[in-house]
């Protein structure tokens, strides 16, 4: 789904569009303090919102960009992923 045809009438004030997007491109970019971010907001019946922002290689701007169909390797953070599901669900 296109962030252009998401209002934020549609998410809570902190949630516009226009500041997540300059708040991914922030982090991303300001000092190399982040190595990349995707961001998605989804409800049980569609995608809201998913934005990706930074380069796949860390600190190398010469890299492609981050974008939402990005793969990453995640390794053991399944077991970190797992751990919130079951909280949650608890």
């Amino acid at each position: 789904m296109s962030s252009t045809n998401l209002s934020c009438v549609k998410l809570p004030f902190f949630l516009c569009t226009t500041d997540i997007n300059f708040q991914i491109q922030k982090a991303t970019t300001e000092g190399h303090k982040n190595p990349a971010i995707v961001f998605g907001v989804t409800n049980v019946d569609s995608e809201i919102y998913f934005q990706g922002g930074g380069t796949q290689t860390f600190k190398d701007d010469t890299s492609p960009k981050v974008d939402p169909d990005s793969v990453f390797w995640l390794c053991s953070q399944t077991k970190l992923i797992t751990a919130v599901c079951l909280y949650v669900v608890a």
